[in-house]
């Protein structure tokens, strides 16, 4: 059997969407989860939790976390953006220099182009109480 190159993938968000997909992705892929604040990254990184968010559910262990978003999505093969709307654009803007060229980010069923930047967009139900 030939060896299966492992994609990587990037998630901007460490509520509990963004940290639920970021766990689950990483099983299959090397995944790194971006998240503003410094505790939760620790605690990702250290305890493979999100008690913040995510109560007691252990996190895969694969997955790692990052406050520089820079370092979140430089080489990713894909990048999901999991963060409220009203944080979208900003995080956005702060990832853009560092997102890969459109050569890089796969083929996806929904594309938009907020800044010029292609991308695919999802929507999902609120999780928690994270407005």
């Amino acid at each position: 059997m030939l060896p299966v190159k492992r994609s990587k993938v990037a998630i901007l968000g460490g509520g509990s969407w963004g940290t639920t997909t970021a766990s689950v992705i990483s099983r299959h892929c090397d995944t790194m989860l971006w998240a503003r604040d410094g505790q939760i990254v620790d605690e990702i990184n250290q305890a493979h939790t999100n008690h913040r968010y995510l109560g007691d559910a252990a996190l895969n262990a694969k997955l790692a976390a990052t406050t520089d978003i820079g370092a979140a999505v430089n080489q990713a093969e894909a990048v999901l953006i999991a963060v409220p709307s009203s944080h979208f654009r900003e995080v956005l803007a702060s990832a853009l220099s560092d997102l890969p060229s459109e050569d890089t980010i796969p083929n996806v069923t929904v594309w938009s182009r907020p800044m010029g930047c292609p991308m695919a967009t999802t929507q999902s139900p609120t999780l928690s109480n994270e407005s």
